[in-house]
């Protein structure tokens, strides 16, 4: 009886895997949807719910977001860009791909609108279409923490100043 729960055990936290890792190359048994965290080659941390910020397209138009219509996700054209304006939601992470052309990861999002999108996480970091840096709340963590370190004399004043510019800068 004792094997027999080991084994749920072990295969329901094999099964129910929520976090979804870079590696270089994905295969089709990453190719799931139910991730609940994705992290990226930079180590940036992706969750479901959370609100990312679109940048500046690679050319005209964004190369590597993908708008939702009727017959699946498809590129978007120049007048398609001002959806993207505002807040968008992170509803879903997911490997996609074929055997040939490879896999890679994905991110689904919603804008104010309600109208879906794909992201190519990989590509849209690299080419800056999605914006990188922290948000005020875990700006304002990091700086208590400094604040901790300062008032335990870890730091100096002028340290704990420096970081402090340095943090103030990310925020988005």
């Amino acid at each position: 009886m004792k094997k027999l729960l080991i084994i749920f055990i072990l295969f329901s936290s094999i099964c129910v895997g929520q976090d979804l890792n870079y590696q270089t190359n994905f295969d089709k048994k990453s190719k799931r949807s139910d991730y609940k965290t994705y992290v990226s080659k930079d180590s940036i941390v992706f969750r479901i719910d959370d609100n990312i910020k679109i940048g500046k397209p690679s050319d005209l138009t964004f190369k590597n977001i993908y708008i939702y219509q009727g017959l699946g996700y498809l590129p978007m054209s120049v007048t398609e860009n001002h959806l993207l304006d505002g807040n968008c939601k992170i509803i879903s992470i997911s490997v996609a791909g074929t055997k040939r052309k490879g896999y890679s990861p994905y991110i689904q999002i919603r804008n104010e609108d309600g109208q879906f999108f794909s992201i190519d996480i990989e590509k849209a970091i690299k080419s800056k279409e999605i914006k990188i840096g922290s948000s005020e709340n875990e700006i304002l963590e990091l700086l208590k923490k400094e604040k901790e370190k300062l008032e335990f004399g870890i730091i100096t004043a002028e340290e704990f100043e420096k970081r402090k510019k340095e943090l103030l800068k990310s925020i988005n």
